[in-house]
């Protein structure tokens, strides 16, 4: 059975993978929108 500071490690790690993973999951994203409004851009610039 788990005692209290067992759980709160287990609950820690989950939440500070949750974070790490929203941050990077959010990074991508920005990245990827970026991206699509640059070649926009570009593309109303060439015509």
């Amino acid at each position: 059975s788990l005692d209290t500071a067992e759980a709160a490690i287990i609950f820690n790690f989950i939440a500070y993978m949750f974070s790490i993973l929203l941050l990077v999951y959010t990074n991508c994203y920005m990245g990827e929108y970026l991206q699509s409004e640059a070649m926009n851009l570009y593309r109303a610039y060439s015509e």
